[in-house]
């Protein structure tokens, strides 16, 4: 019996390993929406489930503000700002284009991709520049995809489906 439970953590992690997958040519393809963004420190927003968390630290910043009511109603306008987000999708295609979609009427844009196989990286490019770099890996049917914008890195968790463009 005590070999049995010994081997649960092991056979766990195993199950974990297996999970993650570096991002290929192949496992990128298709259409992605948005299912969560993270904003360590700061914010954590589940579209899925329409629920937002909101840091300690961003919290004390909001109660500087004289409009400050509530964490309540801080989160009530986060989630206002954030809920163009739930329309937003990532195209990926086979002929090395990427369309993105932001949720937001006008704010579609179309870029080419190279997949660095050996990094697991998305290198996002217009007109020959280098737009950005999304490092990520595959979870089970999801694509994790990390970024960095001014000092801050966002973590986006995003899951294949048809895009809904109202």
């Amino acid at each position: 019996m005590k070999k049995i439970i010994l081997w649960i953590p092991l056979f766990l992690a195993g199950m974990q390993i297996q999970a993650q997958a570096k991002l290929t040519k192949n496992n990128v393809l298709g259409n992605w929406a948005l299912c969560t963004i993270d904003m360590p420190d700061v914010i954590f927003y589940d579209l899925e489930n329409d629920t937002i968390s909101i840091s300690q630290k961003a919290i004390n910043e909001a109660k500087q503000n004289p409009m400050f009511v509530s964490v309540d109603s801080v989160k009530t306008l986060a989630k206002q700002g954030l809920e163009p987000f739930k329309q937003f999708f990532l195209k990926i295609n086979p002929d090395a284009t990427l369309e993105i979609y932001f949720g937001v009427p006008g704010s579609y844009s179309k870029s080419t991709y190279v997949v660095d196989e050996e990094h697991s990286t998305i290198i996002v490019t217009e007109k020959s520049q280098i737009k950005s770099n999304y490092t990520g890996e595959m979870i089970r049917d999801r694509l994790r995809l990390y970024f960095n914008d001014k000092g801050i890195v966002y973590t986006l968790l995003l899951k294949k489906q048809v895009p809904k463009i109202n």
